[in-house]
């Protein structure tokens, strides 16, 4: 793309705020969750397969040698095991979904939404949810041989980076991780919901959302076990910094999935979407000091679309690409966020706009992008 211009009731940190008097949630904003197709890091590609049942092609090694897959399956459904964290499920899951990879002191970080089921007052009342967020490491040194030797092999886990701890009068399901990295830290964004039992009306009601921020470091470890890999903080929620005076424009915030970026002048920047009085908007909030503070926006988003994907391009000028009714556009802000405009024609081959009685191609989309340094230039994959 050329840019042209048992303690079953306990519950823990990581569920949604608890609102007061029961109040029921706001409907949330709809925000995709498409199952793994595939995930970039600059030029290595590691195709994340959802039990497709296709068989993988493979690659040409050295003479004599067996062939090698384009790709492995990192997370696979009822066979890949996720490893427990205190107060989450240990074993295999139902489903994965909603990828998100980076690189962080020499560890490349997969993560992923972890679907499963849960039995609570003896019925499973929501069917498959993700209750958890896992991940897997690989050591980013390792060649594309090892990796493949690793992936499949019998040791092969998932660890629980983030887990709900359900109980039998609360839920708590975790949406769309979303992380960004620095050197040997890596930030994890994720959208959490609590729904509890109402007891008197015998029903199940929203009871809380949250942003929760997690922040994970590389370790040093030698000893080839991935659960030493990173060391997670407990997760801290961010929606309180939204300043007061705005708390009912930006209401109902939600994660994106995909990646944040780290700009230029190292400032932390993720998207996200919320949700006004009236209509659903995408924004972004980025934090100057690593991670311990973050700035939302003072006012309404003029981008009335969703499923942001955001890069850093000239130095300072951040581009968003969201999905509008009948196809992508791109948008530009050149002050962190306070003001965009329509980037017409800064991105060639991304602008898909329907024209009267023309379908849509579904496959001209723009589902994430990353800029590199390539011979001097700077390119945009």
């Amino acid at each position: 793309m050329a840019p042209r211009t048992d303690n079953r009731r306990r519950v823990s940190e990581s569920c949604g705020r608890r609102r007061e008097g029961g109040e029921s949630e706001r409907q949330k904003p709809k925000m995709s969750r498409r199952v793994f197709t595939s995930a970039v890091l600059l030029l290595l590609v590691i195709w994340i397969c959802c039990n497709t049942g296709e068989a993988a092609a493979v690659v040409e090694g050295k003479s004599g040698d067996a062939p090698l897959p384009h790709w492995v399956d990192i997370f696979l459904p009822e066979k890949t095991q996720v490893l427990p964290k205190e107060g989450s499920e240990s074993g295999v899951k139902k489903a994965f979904a909603a990828p998100s990879l980076v690189s962080a002191g020499g560890v490349m970080v997969v993560f992923a939404e972890g679907f499963s089921e849960y039995n609570a007052h003896e019925n499973n009342p929501f069917g498959i949810k993700p209750y958890e967020i896992v991940a897997v490491y690989i050591k980013a040194a390792e060649s594309w041989p090892s990796i493949v030797a690793e992936v499949n092999a019998s040791t092969w886990r998932a660890h629980t980076v983030i887990g709900g701890r359900n109980g039998n009068d609360r839920l708590c399901f975790l949406y769309r991780p979303t992380a960004v990295a620095r050197e040997n830290k890596v930030f994890l964004l994720v959208e959490s919901d609590t729904t509890r039992y109402d007891n008197v009306n015998n029903t199940w009601v929203k009871d809380g959302w949250d942003i929760q921020l997690v922040e994970g470091v590389a370790t040093q470890s030698t000893d080839g076990v991935q659960s030493t890999l990173f060391n997670w903080a407990e997760p801290n929620s961010i929606l309180q910094q939204i300043p007061k005076h705005n708390q009912d424009q930006l209401r109902d915030v939600a994660t994106t999935g995909g990646s944040g970026i780290v700009m230029q002048n190292d400032t932390l920047v993720f998207p996200l979407v919320a949700k006004g009085k009236n209509y659903p908007f995408s924004i972004i909030t980025y934090s100057t000091d690593n991670g311990n503070n973050w700035v939302f926006p003072e006012s309404i988003s003029s981008v009335v679309c969703l499923d942001p994907r955001i890069t850093e391009w000239e130095t300072g000028q951040i581009l968003m690409i969201v999905q509008c009714i009948g196809g992508q556009s791109v948008f530009e802000s050149r002050d962190m966020g306070k003001n965009w405009t329509e980037a017409i024609g800064t991105l060639s081959g991304v602008w898909v706009i329907s024209q009267p009685g023309v379908r849509w191609d579904e496959s001209l989309h723009v589902g994430s992008f990353v800029t590199a340094n390539i011979e001097g230039r700077k390119v945009m994959l």
